[in-house]
């Protein structure tokens, strides 16, 4: 019994301390209610930040990928390039070769052997040319498959982007 009446005393205590607030408690109060407002002001601030700074990734990926495609679309176009060289080359190999045969056949004496030899030469000189038209023929399409591959990257970084930015709007 001694024991419930000291509790009871000291709850009777505790709760007329607590009612009984003094003015530098109350200003205590004030100023953690401020410091709360202020806390929770910089936890804003920082989400803020944190979101701007994802966006800023999200833009560096978007042009990342695209600076990946503008040197896909540059590698394709030099090996199409070099594929129209070849080309020009081919036809101007295989112009020769029908003149040499040409002349070869016409020969006579000593001339048809070293018309025959240059002819020869000239479609060595031919299966060359379209041998390494064959590997770029390979290689335009590897290059061309790239480009596909970045130009998703591309539009998949940009969706990202986009979504992130409506997510945003007002």
């Amino acid at each position: 019994m001694k024991s419930l009446f000291s509790a009871l005393a000291i709850l009777a205590w505790a709760s007329g301390a607590a009612a009984q607030v003094s003015a530098p408690e109350a200003t205590l109060v004030e100023e953690m209610a401020r410091a709360r407002v202020a806390l929770e002001n910089i936890v804003t601030l920082l989400k803020q930040q944190a979101g701007a700074q994802d966006l800023d990734l999200l833009l560096k990926r978007v042009q990342i990928a695209a600076t990946r495609v503008t040197s896909a679309e540059s590698a394709l176009r030099a090996a199409q390039t070099d594929w129209h060289g070849l080309e020009a080359e081919k036809s101007g190999v295989e112009l020769r070769l029908g003149m040499l045969k040409l002349q070869a056949e016409a020969g006579e004496g000593e001339v048809r052997p070293q018309f025959e030899v240059m002819a020869e030469n000239t479609e060595t000189e031919r299966k060359r040319v379209l041998q390494r038209m064959s590997q770029l023929a390979q290689e335009i399409t590897v290059r061309q498959a790239e480009l596909d591959q970045r130009h998703e990257e591309l539009e998949d970084w940009q969706r990202v982007l986009d979504r992130r930015l409506a997510n945003l709007a007002p």
